[in-house]
């Protein structure tokens, strides 16, 4: 039997994907789920909202109608549970931000580490880990510490190399490097899945604009 997970926290969010309201407040019944908090965001009754679990090792989506809202309260009855997901399985999305590497781990001494200071070119993220160019050498199993200045200025995760691939596009770099998170705290999952949701929603407006363009020639 596996391992019961606790539920650490519950965001509503918008249409936009962003979270308007967080509570690690909450109780489900049945098929009610009800968070407390203060100054929630008043939604509309009736209104259909997206939901994020965050357990200890891993996220559900939820769909739900708001019951009841006020500043203090929301009630929630769930369309969609969904399933816990790991994250390392989490939806992955094109991005062509750029970050910061910050400094870097000796490869066989985590003590020791040295500043690199390097600009890169992200090439996809997901909650469990992120895909990005880059000039500089860096070896498997190696952790990097970024900046997701892109993000927002004061995002810092670290990171450890699985994968190092030399690059044959023209596109000014010389390798990409796909990475794996090493554990995010509540706020680095919600910001980079407020970002994933963002850019998810973003490219398939442009790819259904492009659609349409066609349709129209």
């Amino acid at each position: 039997m596996a391992r019961k997970t606790r539920l650490i926290k519950i965001d509503v969010q918008n249409e936009k994907s962003k979270s308007i309201i967080s509570s690690t407040k909450f109780s489900i019944e049945e098929n009610r789920l009800i968070l407390q908090g203060d100054n929630f965001a008043v939604i509309d009754h009736g209104k259909k909202v997206n939901l994020v679990a965050y357990y200890e090792d891993g996220i559900t989506f939820m769909e739900g109608i708001v019951t009841l809202s006020v500043e203090k309260q929301i009630n929630i009855d769930l369309l969609d549970a969904g399933e816990k997901t790991d994250r390392r399985l989490y939806i992955k999305v094109k991005s062509s931000d750029n970050a910061i590497v910050l400094r870097a781990h000796a490869l066989y001494d985590d003590s020791r580490t040295y500043n690199v200071k390097s600009k890169v070119r992200l090439r996809d993220i997901s909650l469990g880990g992120i895909c990005f160019y880059s000039n500089k050498v860096f070896l498997v199993n190696q952790k990097v510490v970024l900046n997701l200045n892109s993000i927002r200025e004061d995002l810092v995760v670290t990171a450890q190399v699985l994968r190092k691939e030399k690059e044959r596009t023209p596109i000014n770099y010389k390798y990409r490097y796909g990475c794996k998170f090493l554990p995010l705290n509540n706020e680095q999952q919600r910001l980079i899945c407020e970002y994933v949701f963002r850019l998810e929603l973003e490219n398939y407006h442009n790819e259904l604009a492009k659609d349409m363009k066609i349709y129209d020639e």
